[in-house]
């Protein structure tokens, strides 16, 4: 029940992100035409690189750095070992590699696919990666019900992980990727991390991408394995 408490809870933020879009779908708008999903395992990479583009982000130390932190010269907790506001960090390239699994319907899971974004700062010097799962979303933010066809993936990580959106480009087969404070590079585990889209300017921020060979995210399916 506390899980699925914060899956609503974390969904209703993502709506709530999404409240300046159109109250419903039209077919030039619905995602699952863009998105492969009616095989089990079909995968599909989009990618996009950009010259203009910043997010405000936040530097988070390690569970281990948090219990037992760094000290400097006179005894003080060293800045490395606390949360640190990085505004304006230059985003250069975004991929996002989605697997569709048909989770919620075959195995009453949290979600429909899993996905797996790579943002790549300059100014970072890091390329940061997460990974999780999406859900289909539709929503009428007049009438506070969903609707049909969705025009959105809802995407989050669990354990207050925070999430992001995928929008359909009207008319178009790419996608608009909007990130609200997502933590990169952590899961349930922690560890080093950042989150992006800090705050509310930078939670409108669109990052277009467009559909790319496979190959393209091969970093994204190779991070993070065994």
């Amino acid at each position: 029940m506390v899980l699925r408490a914060h899956i609503r809870s974390a969904l209703a933020v993502l709506f709530c992100a999404a409240a300046g879009v159109a109250h419903g779908a039209t077919d030039d708008t619905a995602i699952k035409d863009v998105i492969p999903h009616r095989k089990v395992g079909s995968e599909v990479c989009f990618e996009g690189s950009f010259t203009d583009k910043t997010l405000d982000m936040k530097g988070w130390p390690s569970y281990a750095e948090q219990a037992h932190p760094k000290l400097d010269a006179e005894g003080k907790r060293a800045a490395s070992s606390e949360t640190r506001p990085l505004p304006g960090q230059s985003i250069s390239h975004v991929a996002l590699h989605l697997t569709y699994t048909n989770g919620r319907r075959a195995r009453n899971e949290s979600w429909d696919f899993v996905f797996t974004v790579k943002v790549t700062s300059p100014s970072l010097g890091h390329e940061l990666f997460a990974r999780s799962g999406c859900t289909w979303s539709g929503w009428d933010h007049e009438k506070q019900k969903e609707v049909t066809p969705e025009f959105m993936l809802a995407c989050w990580i669990e354990c207050d992980g925070g999430g992001m959106r995928a929008m359909r480009v009207p008319g178009t087969g790419s996608l608009n990727l909007y990130f609200s404070r997502l933590f990169m590079q952590s899961g349930c585990e922690g560890g080093g991390r950042y989150s992006i889209a800090d705050s509310e300017a930078s939670k409108q921020v669109a990052f277009r991408l467009e559909l790319a060979p496979l190959k393209a995210c091969k970093s994204l399916k190779d991070w993070d394995r065994e």
